[in-house]
């Protein structure tokens, strides 16, 4: 049985230009974002109420419960998609290499999940390679935080994912994604949850994790002379996600006393705003939060 636990408060203002930007509580990427509840640092006093700090003690929690939450789109913010959820814990997923000609998944997930730089191949020079990302359970957002650009010729880009016979082919585009060439910086790639997505087969290829739900991102036309790397990336499930929002507009909901319980492989509260602009008053996530499950 758990314990009564009373909700506490929540409050990230985010203002940053021309990237999509994503929240985590436990991250390797390092790229200067505010923490939104670091899942280690839940239980830990907090400073003048607020949770999110530079240090923490590590203490391992599962599980989140928001009971209210507000998503603020800020005047100058161009029109996109907003979404609110967990990063879903390492353990739980894995990071490849894909080799078109041969069908061949190479592992590549320790370097997906440590903070060297340029440790993580996204793609060749070779049409039809790109990355395979694997989950125990179903996702909907990756953060990649790319440290070297794709370059030369116009890279087309393709995202597909499991299904029963195979692949699903690329006709369901993401809601989000890096469709060209990738620049340096965060690029988050997100989608709704497909229905006819199934975990993955020996139909699916050689050496991919058996079980898991899988994505492809491949390069169908490759950048001719430099191909991307990533330093990390991180895998989410976000809710709510909801496009079109426009310029100072708000997205919220109230759940009442039990509260919305996140999925329990999350470990960190992540937010979502694909183009938050950079006003003095920023968009923002708002809210209160505890423990579920």
């Amino acid at each position: 049985m758990n314990s009564i636990q009373e909700f506490q408060p929540f409050e990230t203002a985010l203002a940053v230009n021309g990237i999509a930007v994503s929240m985590f509580g436990t991250t390797q990427q390092g790229t200067n974002r505010p923490f939104l509840v670091p899942q280690s640092f839940m239980n830990q006093p907090t400073i003048q109420g607020n949770p999110i700090a530079t240090t923490w003690t590590a203490t391992p929690q599962n599980g989140y419960n928001v009971g209210y939450f507000s998503i603020y789109v800020s005047a100058d913010a161009t029109q996109g998609f907003v979404g609110m959820g967990v990063k879903i814990a390492n353990r739980y997923w894995k990071m490849g290499q894909w080799t078109n000609a041969s069908t061949t998944y190479t592992d590549d997930t320790a370097d997906a999940q440590n903070q060297t730089t340029n440790d993580v191949a996204l793609e060749t020079t070779t049409n039809n390679d790109g990355f395979l990302v694997a989950c125990a359970t179903p996702f909907n957002a990756i953060s990649l935080n790319v440290t070297t650009a794709s370059g030369g010729g116009a890279a087309v880009r393709a995202l597909d994912y499991s299904i029963a016979s195979g692949w699903s082919g690329t006709a369901s585009l993401p809601v989000t994604q890096a469709a060209g060439p990738l620049s340096t910086g965060e690029t988050v790639v997100a989608w709704h949850v497909w229905p006819d997505w199934v975990p993955m087969t020996a139909v699916h290829g050689t050496n991919v994790p058996l079980g898991y739900y899988g994505v492809r991102i491949r390069a169908t036309t490759a950048p001719t002379t430099t191909a991307s790397l990533a330093q990390a990336m991180e895998v989410c499930r976000l809710f709510w996600l909801t496009g079109k929002c426009a310029p100072d507009s708000t997205l919220s909901q109230d759940f009442g006393a039990k509260g919305f319980n996140f999925p329990g492989e999350g470990d960190g509260l992540v937010g979502y705003i694909q183009t938050p602009g950079t006003s003095k008053i920023p968009s923002r996530f708002t809210g209160v939060w505890k423990h579920g499950w």
